[in-house]
């Protein structure tokens, strides 16, 4: 989905809850740029990590199995780091803005429901 899709969610977000500060999570450095650039009044933050190897239209498992069957590099640990780092964060937000056809998404969402006993407010794209 587009960037600019995103960015209206959390635009609608901002002015009925007040919110500042905002988690991304995402391959793209390039949606992280353009979230720090069309938002310069909010508090984007990100993991600071090189994500060329998300740069690819291959789902990120997807990528990884190739990778273990091939033998090419790629580093697993790193990817596999990143994903659980952003789960943790996402986990800690009040609010969510994602795209529930991901299981990346949908689960973030359970694991703030795990965390306050309560469905925080979402939005799925």
């Amino acid at each position: 989905l587009p960037t600019e899709d995103y960015l209206t969610q959390v635009g609608e977000m901002s002015a009925r809850y007040g919110i500042t500060n905002v988690f991304l999570a995402s391959d793209d450095a390039s949606a992280i740029a353009t979230f720090r650039r069309s938002r310069p009044d909010m508090h984007v933050m990100s993991l600071e990590m090189d994500r060329d190897v998300f740069d690819s239209n291959w789902y990120i498992e997807y990528r990884m199995k190739a990778a273990l069957d091939s033998g090419a590099e790629m580093d697993l640990e790193a990817v596999a780091e990143s994903t659980a780092l952003d789960l943790a964060l996402l986990a800690d937000c009040d609010i969510l803005v994602g795209t529930f056809s991901s299981h990346f998404s949908r689960l973030a969402l359970e694991l703030i429901v795990a965390r306050t006993g309560q469905v925080p407010s979402y939005v799925s794209l």
